[in-house]
């Protein structure tokens, strides 16, 4: 069967392309924010291997430019 088309389609497929849009964005903001936290334990993980002690943190940051910041290292 053929779904017969009428003229009140074209604002659903508009709404729902407009849905599915949000629902696109709001999944790629939550891969960012758990991307740069993944990040950030990393690049801990990464200080601890290299100079090969424990560390503690004070604070870190994920910026946009992909750089972490790290605060308060106790070696």
């Amino acid at each position: 069967m053929t779904r017969i088309k009428n003229q009140d389609s074209k604002p659903v497929n508009t709404i729902r392309w407009f849905a599915s849009l949000l629902v696109l964005a709001f999944l790629l903001w939550l891969l960012y924010i758990y991307a740069g936290r993944a990040l950030c334990h990393i690049a801990i993980g990464q200080i601890a291997e290299l100079t090969n002690t424990k560390i503690k943190i004070g604070s870190v940051d994920f910026h946009t430019d992909g750089s972490v910041s790290i605060e308060d290292i106790i070696v």
